[in-house]
């Protein structure tokens, strides 16, 4: 019996923890039915109990009592003196008079008088006289659980102290959950939902009955947390977990010593603890209950059974990565839900949006989707499109089905402002069939909330599908094709629990027929009764209907593909929104308005409707590849990823989302985590090898005045012009941030090339016909001895023994005196070869020429030199016998610009650069605008409302402008007085600033091209130009000053800056300009 009881506990806990809405009489009875046939006379007991029938738990309190009861007088009673205890719980301890054994009934009943089963008042107590009533009333019954498997522990196993008597009340009063104990030495709880972290233990607990030889156990102990309905909350440390226990017990003797105080108030008490929390407490026959408590939610026992977390997983891959409740409720269950407003039929309202474009593109070139929901059933309707187009005659298609399929009539859509719902073709259809469509105002989403929540219901589905799959993100289509099948046959919470289709099209769907995607399955076909699966013999895609699957093995997974952790979330398909532009339906041509960009939620669909479908340019080898590739170590993930960076609720812009093509690692321990593990790993090698080449340090033991600075590496790959990767770089930095002042450095400072100074030399050398070579020194830093002590600890994966540090004899990377040192080295070589120091910028260098050498102008950034002579050669040869150097020839990827070459000059741009922060930024998609910023609007400070709306946004407003600021500086002066603009809003940026760096990224878009140009001039004059505006900051009335310089047709140098003071007039502003 104990070990029945047992069991339906777990099955009610199993219940409540998915939230099971079942009828309690209908639980009571399977609980009793059971046991019909072995206690007949029992069950009848049961059921005169009609408090307990209806709920089960109190059933369960009733049936455990009865079991420890029959337990406790089976046992042979051996009298004996008990040793007294100095702690009891709701009784006291009294004297203890041997008695005689006596018989008992066949019930386990100890009646003083013979009796028949029919006549015992333990089984019966509805017969029971009233006097007796009255008296069980006053006084509870004691005894102690007894539970077979515990009687098998031996005393060794237990911890021996015996803790506060126990008493288990027979009185099941639903009102009594939390009793108040003089007698019980510790705070003793029968839940761990009461818990917040528990310790395991195993301690006995004597109890109040006069065996003393039945013992309660503990089995955890921790902090419980005790919330009341009025708010308070109150924390009992070091409680005990008795899951036997029939009543929760709250020690007074553990209350008093935290300094607590009990009020006595005719029938009620009230105890503050501290001076604090009050409690209150009320008497019930003779019991101290506690009053207010708020009963905790079990919602973790099916965690902890092994066959219903194995179930719940299969149905939660067959369902499409449903959630629990919608898995609940597909299996005939309930839950409440906030209801939309209800409709009579379907096809009464339908809500449109398009998702995209979405990056990559299916196999078949689709980049997005229509989303069509019908409010009164919940039905959706996705189709893949090629164009946004495309979202005309797919709507128009929509219409004519269902309308064909459901016999009733279509009455009215609504959808966003997109040119692609809002355009003359749909328009004029809908006029023709009577249906009224309605577009909500710009920038309110919610007006179109069914279609919001649809988009995102689908975007999650198909996220869980591809991780769990983890095939290539190509195959997106296929995941939400899928997902919508799947989400139709989910029951609507809101709809009696019936699902999407069944109310659509009268057909209940069978659940016994989903399977997980990717499990060879790729999505059903002809109304369920066929499947759409992955031969990977042949590499196609057929239909069928004969087909096993196993659903636990996913063919397309990698061997690294054992949870979800290890799926790389950048290579999931780019989930993009964007917010239509207001438009004027009736001004507004089709094309026009097609061109206009429509509100975008982001994932993916593929509509290809063929039975067989070839799998297009992909051998099994290179599937196996794609699906490689999408494997992404989560330890190169800095920060916790949450799931609203994945999704969000409201509509953001696209520009939102960050994606890179590749992550370098930061650490040691990530680059050998990484797929390219063994190319970073030789770059550490050669690294290593590279620094005991050049003798950089020493090893040796650590003084006690050493104060050695961390190493750390600094991984890199190398692009060229294309994006491609050139090499792998591993470089071991010194933690020059650590360093002390007068300690391990003394100056730092070393002089940096300007821009301005290198666009003169290419312009110089293009007018003079001279050739423009580009050189690097290999190991610059590592050839220049230190004058400083300076010892640092050894790298990861460089291990030498604890008590020894490296002692640096030369220049290192990330010492603040690195690049001080290669520049002072770097001068003195060239200064020992003829060269001289420009005036204006110590970076360039210029000799004359002289003995068979040619003038020659070396412009120097750090270790990078280019080399402007008629015979670049000479110079190569002399820097070779001094350094190692890697000599490039001609100039073509310099300082991140492109130089190209035509007949008679250069051009440099960074269209790369640009490419690659539109990429980056996810801006790749936006349309292209004519200028860098709106002339007619002056930006001003950020509002609260605004600097509030645009931090929710989680945008890194200063990696934005820093990126246009580097653009500004070397190629794009047109960006100029933009970016100089928005520099000043660096602190507290808003939402309008931000939008209008992105519009200086669209006008990068159009003109990503665009650079400058260097051609032969003879003759070229040196030329300023300076101007100013006057007052137009409206946050500080400062004029902004704005010159450029040119070399005849040549622009050399160029700014435009805020002017420090406020000018009184236009004149004293221009003059200001020529003086800045």
């Amino acid at each position: 019996m104990a070990k029945y009881i047992a069991e339906m506990e777990v099955s009610l806990a199993e219940m409540n923890s998915i939230r099971l809405d079942v009828s309690g009489k209908l639980v009571s009875c399977g609980i009793i039915g059971r046991i019909t046939d072995k206690r007949p006379t029992l069950v009848q007991t049961l059921f005169a109990d009609l408090k307990a029938v209806a709920e089960p738990r109190r059933l369960i309190a009733k049936l455990r009592d009865i079991c420890n009861h029959e337990a406790v007088t089976k046992r042979k009673i051996v009298e004996e003196e008990s040793t007294p205890s100095s702690s009891t719980a709701l009784s006291t301890t009294s004297r203890k008079i041997a008695k005689k054994p006596t018989r008992n009934c066949k019930n386990g009943h100890n009646p003083n008088i013979g009796h028949s089963a029919d006549e015992c008042y333990f089984l019966h107590p509805e017969k029971k006289p009233e006097w007796m009533k009255k008296r069980d009333k006053a006084s509870a019954y004691i005894s102690a659980p007894s539970n077979p498997d515990q009687e098998q522990l031996s005393s060794t196993a237990l911890i021996q102290p015996s803790f506060g008597y126990n008493t288990i009340l027979t009185d099941h009063s639903d009102t009594i959950s939390m009793v108040l104990d003089s007698g019980a030495s510790h705070h003793m709880l029968n839940s761990l939902a009461y818990f917040q972290k528990t310790v395991k233990t195993l301690i006995q607990i004597t109890t109040g009955n006069d065996k003393g030889a039945d013992k309660l156990v503990a089995i955890a102990r921790g902090d419980a947390t005790l919330k009341f309905e009025n708010g308070n909350t109150i924390i009992l440390k070091n409680a005990l977990y008795v899951p036997d226990l029939s009543r929760n017990l709250i020690s007074m003797i553990q209350l008093l010593r935290h300094k607590a105080t009990i009020y006595n108030n005719n029938r009620r008490f009230e105890v503050k603890i501290d001076n604090g929390i009050p409690i209150q407490v009320n008497i019930d026959n003779f019991i101290l209950e506690i009053e207010g408590i708020i009963e905790p939610k079990v919602i973790a026992m099916a965690a902890q059974i092994k066959p219903i977390i194995q179930d719940f997983t299969l149905w939660h891959n067959r369902l499409g990565h449903a959630s629990a409740n919608q898995i609940a409720a597909s299996l005939s269950l309930s839950k409440k839900f906030n209801k939309l407003r209800s409709f009579s039929s379907p096809l009464e309202v339908v809500h449109g949006d398009l998702v995209g474009p979405i990056t990559p593109a299916t196999n078949g070139g689709a980049r997005y989707f229509l989303t069509l929901v019908d409010q009164f059933t919940g039905y959706i309707h996705t189709d893949i499109l090629k164009e946004k187009s495309d979202a005309c005659n797919s709507i128009i298609d929509f219409i004519r089905f269902f309308e064909k399929q459901t016999e009733r009539p279509f009455k009215k859509l609504i959808t966003d402002r997109g040119g692609e719902f809002c355009n003359k073709s749909l328009s004029d259809f809908l006029k023709i069939e009577g249906i009224q469509h309605n577009v909500s105002p710009p920038y309110t989403p919610q007006h179109n909330g069914l279609a919001e929540r649809a988009n995102r219901t689908i975007i999650e589905m198909t996220r869980c599908m591809l991780m769990q799959a983890n095939v290539a993100p190509q195959w997106w289509g296929e995941a939400v094709r899928t997902a919508t099948a799947t989400t139709n046959c989910l029951p609507s919470l809101s709809k009696s629990k019936s699902s999407p289709i069944e109310l659509m099209f009268g057909i209940k769907p069978n659940f016994h027929f989903l399977r997980p995607f990717g499990c060879v399955l790729l999505g059903y076909e002809n109304d369920y009764s066929s499947y759409k699966v992955a031969r990977m013999d042949t590499k196609d895609i057929i239909t069928t209907k004969h087909a096993y699957f196993d659903e636990s093995s996913f063919p397309e997974c990698g061997p690294r593909n054992k949870s979800f952790t290890t799926y790389g979330i950048n290579k999931l398909p780019v989930f993009t929104t964007e917010e239509p532009q207001p438009i004027e339906v009736d001004n507004v041509n089709e094309d026009e308005m097609m061109n206009e960009e429509n509100e975008i939620r982001g994932i993916l669909n593929e509509n290809d409707s063929i039975n067989r479908m070839e799998v297009e340019n992909q051998t099994r080898e290179s599937i196996t590849k794609d699906i490689n590739h999408l494997v992404e170590e989560s330890s190169l993930i800095n920060g916790n990823i949450s799931q609203e960076n994945i999704v969000s609720t409201k509509r953001i812009r696209k520009q939102l989302y960050t994606v890179t093509a590749s992550v370098d690692p930061k650490t040691h321990k990530q680059a050998m985590a990484s797929e390219d593990n063994m190319k970073w790993k030789e770059a550490e090698l050669k690294e290593i090898n590279n620094m005991l080449k050049h003798e950089v340090w020493s090893v040796r033991l650590q003084l006690p005045d050493d104060e050695p600075i961390p190493a750390t590496w600094a991984f890199r790959r190398k692009l060229g012009s294309s994006n491609e990767v050139i090499e792998y770089k591993a470089r071991i930095c010194a933690q020059g941030f650590k360093q002390t002042y007068g300690l391990n450095f003394l100056a730092k400072y070393a002089p940096t090339g300007k821009a301005a100074s290198l666009r003169f030399l290419l312009s110089f050398a293009i007018n003079n016909d001279m050739k423009i070579h580009q050189l690097d020194v290999r190991s610059a830093f590592l050839t220049c001895p230190l004058t400083d002590k300076v010892t640092m600890l050894p790298p990861q994966g460089y291990n030498i023994p604890e008590n020894l540090v490296l002692s640096l004899n030369k220049a290192i990377y990330g010492l603040k005196q690195s690049p001080l040192v290669w520049y002072k080295r770097l001068t003195n070589f060239l200064k020992s070869i003829g060269f001289q120091i420009g005036v204006s910028d110590p970076c360039v260098f210029w000799r004359k020429e002289s003995n068979n050498q040619p003038a020659t102008w070396i412009f120097a950034h750090v270790d990078d030199l280019v080399i402007v002579s008629k015979d670049p050669l000479v110079f190569k040869a002399q820097m070779e016998k001094e350094f190692e150097i890697k000599y490039l020839g001609d100039a073509t990827f310099l300082l991140g610009m492109n130089i190209e070459r035509f007949s008679n000059g250069i051009q440099i741009n960074q269209s790369q650069y640009i490419d690659r922060k539109l990429q980056e930024y996810n801006l790749q998609d936006e349309h292209v605008a004519s200028c860098p910023i709106n002339p007619r609007e002056y930006m001003k400070k950020a509002t609260s409302n605004e600097i509030i709306e645009f931090n929710k946004m989680n945008v890194n407003y200063r990696a934005l402008i820093g990126s246009l600021t580097y653009l500004s500086i070397l190629t794009r002066p047109d960006i100029s007085y933009a970016v100089s603009t928005l520099s000043q809003y660096l602190d507290n940026p808003g939402i309008k600033h931000y939008y209008a760096a992105v519009q200086v990224f669209r006008y990068l878009k159009g003109t990503y091209r665009f650079g400058l140009i260097f051609k032969k001039e003879k003759g070229a004059q040196l030329k300023a130009f300076a101007d100013a505006d006057w007052g137009n900051c409206p946050d500080t009335r400062r004029s902004t000053t704005g010159f450029l310089v040119m070399v005849g047709t040549h622009i050399i140098n160029w700014k435009s800056t805020k002017q420090a003071t406020i000018s009184l007039s236009s004149a004293e502003a221009e003059y200001k300009a020529l003086s800045d």
